[in-house]
């Protein structure tokens, strides 16, 4: 069944988004809060707070897809082994979840945007800078969660194809089940009647004896 390569697909996708996640925070996003800490400048050191957390969380979560990632594809191809059916209603029902999870945070971190910006404007020296930001982080949040909700939605299509693929195997193998059942009955109804003749027509015999 292709459940299997699709999952590896996806896994391999979210795998490759993590590095480029920890690639952009060492190589960008650390050498940048390296130099506002060095800063004087009001306006710069404001942005260094939030600019650390976004550092930390592409650094966390990134390492966190390079490390779950693997193990949960292992886990899912043996529990697949043990029961096909339960493994893939199971893993529908997690990638809904996760869908309508990154639906909400996407709109959650652009809220957040725009309400940065608003303070941004609103603000000046140090609140101006810790707001532009803020707005910078959630905007790399947002681009996080749309590129693995990209991704999700992908394996979500291919995942209902799967469902339906396996539904209908099933329906197959119960039609022909059906099938053999009622040659079965055809059958033995075939043998009843020989016996039964044989029986009378033996019966028979014996009283004429």
């Amino acid at each position: 069944m292709e459940f299997i390569q699709h999952l590896e697909t996806w896994t391999k996708t979210d795998v490759n988004q993590g590095k480029f996640m920890v690639a952009i925070a060492i190589l960008i996003v650390l050498p940048v809060c390296l130099l506002l800490f060095k800063t004087h400048h009001t306006f710069q050191k404001g942005m260094l707070i939030p600019l650390g957390v976004l550092f930390l969380l592409n650094m966390g979560y990134g390492s966190y897809l390079l490390i779950s990632k693997p193990k949960y594809v292992a886990q899912t191809k043996n529990r697949f082994q043990l029961d096909q059916q339960k493994t893939i209603e199971n893993e529908w029902v997690k990638v809904k979840a996760d869908d309508k999870s990154y639906t909400i945070t996407k709109d959650l971190w652009a809220g957040l945007f725009v309400l940065s910006v608003v303070f941004f404007v609103c603000t000046k020296e140090y609140f101006q800078g810790l707001s532009l930001g803020f707005s910078l982080m959630f905007a790399g949040m947002f681009l996080i969660d749309f590129f693995l909700h990209r991704n999700l939605k992908f394996y979500l299509q291919v995942l209902s194809v799967d469902i339906l693929a396996y539904a209908e195997v099933l329906y197959i193998n119960y039609k022909e089940l059906l099938s053999l059942c009622r040659k079965k009955q055809e059958t033995d109804l075939y043998f009843t009647v020989i016996l039964t003749v044989i029986f009378y027509t033996f019966t028979t015999m014996i009283n004429k004896i």
